[in-house]
């Protein structure tokens, strides 16, 4: 966004002018349309290696992160069986206690709409 005066406008190309200037711009060799020098490629694949070098050293600190909190979680409750065992897992873990006083409370403090 820019204040001021517009930008002036260009000038517009005469219909007589427009095939002579868009033949000579089909005739310009782009340089994205050819292929990569050998410096170049080597640069390009240098870079993807690092990328995936660091990519990689990151899943490990992840991976390692996540073990240790799995650790602490069943040093803290035990083991609490497969982790694909579903719903069985939460009555494993004992049952919610939830005190729906303190519950309608703190939702008529925190609720905007005042439900």
């Amino acid at each position: 966004w820019r204040r001021g005066p517009p930008a002036a406008k260009p000038a517009e190309v005469p219909a007589e002018g427009w095939a002579a200037g868009a033949q000579k711009a089909s005739a310009i060799d782009r340089l994205d349309d050819k292929p990569f020098k050998d410096e170049e490629s080597a640069y390009l694949k240098f870079v993807e290696e690092r990328g995936w070098r660091d990519a990689e050293a990151e899943l490990q600190k992840a991976e390692a992160q996540l073990g240790k909190l799995v650790s602490e979680v069943a040093a803290r409750y035990g083991d609490l069986g497969d982790a694909d065992a579903g719903p069985e897992l939460v009555a494993a873990a004992g049952e919610v206690q939830v005190d729906l006083d303190e519950a309608e409370r703190l939702e008529a403090h925190y609720d905007p709409d005042g439900h």
